[in-house]
């Protein structure tokens, strides 16, 4: 058997291939790792996320990515974050430690799980970010400065001055790739952790009232997810229509009211109607959770 070699160009594109995966983070420690891993771990990985090698080499998996991509609004990031760092400033020949925050917006070039349509997207890639450094500052000790920290997002960051367009200059291209590194694999963490909380959601825009199998999917998922949190719905007649009442998994009843209602003419189908409007209100729930989390 012939012995796989790639050029100088084609291992760069390789890599540049398994950055432009939104899994890459399941198989390396970090994205910087990448630049550093031999050929024949560049190739195990390829095969395990799928990606065709020839695709990879010749940079058309990349190319074909960035061909698919969708414009967006400068505004319109799907994800966004701060991060805080411990940086020394030398000022007339003294060391001095600041807090650094730096708050980003940002589109991956790589696809990403949007909720909204519970589906992958592919965008163009780009983003926003904002330097803001500490006031204070403190003598810097022999002791290293500790890791990047991820914090609360603010639309301020008190005791703080904002640092703009030189910045990035003054602590030099190590410095700002090295960042966005640590943007892209906080994007790759949120998106891992967004797709696994919608793993089991099914989208509701899928659902047709005159497919039966559908509406299948609808009572299961409301099943499913109420018997998670030790509930059941029981549908039951009132005044010429039906209601859902909440029952423990003993069948009891809670004193839980819903205010949902169905006028159909039988159980078969206000079972469907009152599920279906559960699973949205379900589903509007799990949305607000994950935007305010």
């Amino acid at each position: 058997m012939q012995k796989l070699t790639l050029t100088a160009e084609e291992r760069q594109n390789v890599r540049f291939a398994l950055r432009a995966h939104p899994n890459i983070l399941e198989h390396v420690e970090s994205l910087s790792q990448i630049s550093r891993l031999p050929k024949s771990r560049l190739i195990d990985i390829l095969h395990a996320l799928s990606i065709d090698l020839d695709d990879a080499k010749t940079g058309r998996f990349v190319h074909q990515r960035h061909e698919a991509a969708e414009e967006h609004g400068i505004y319109d990031h799907p994800f966004s974050g701060a991060l805080e760092y411990d940086i020394d400033i030398r000022l007339a020949g003294r060391d001095y430690r600041h807090t650094l925050i730096v708050d980003y917006m940002s589109t991956p070039e790589w696809p990403y799980f949007d909720a909204e349509t519970q589906s992958e997207r592919i965008a163009l890639a780009g983003s926003m970010t904002s330097y803001h450094l500490s006031r204070r500052k403190r003598p810097s000790s022999e002791a290293a400065a500790p890791d990047a920290r991820r914090i609360e997002r603010r639309k301020k960051y008190p005791q703080t001055s904002e640092v703009r367009e030189l910045f990035p200059e003054f602590f030099g291209q190590a410095f700002d790739d090295a960042l966005f590194d640590r943007i892209d694999e906080e994007m790759l963490r949120d998106n891992a952790t967004l797709r696994k909380a919608y793993a089991n959601v099914i989208p509701l825009r899928s659902f047709s009232p005159s497919v039966t199998v559908e509406a299948q999917n609808v009572i299961d998922l409301v099943d499913q997810s109420l018997a998670a949190i030790g509930k059941a719905i029981r549908i039951a007649p009132c005044d010429g229509h039906w209601h859902p009442v909440m029952i423990d998994l003993n069948g009891d009843e809670l004193d839980q009211e819903l205010e949902f209602r169905s006028d159909a003419q039988s159980m078969e189908g206000a079972k469907y109607d009152l599920y279906w409007a559960i699973a949205t209100d379900i589903q509007g729930k799990i949305s607000d959770h994950l935007q305010n989390d």
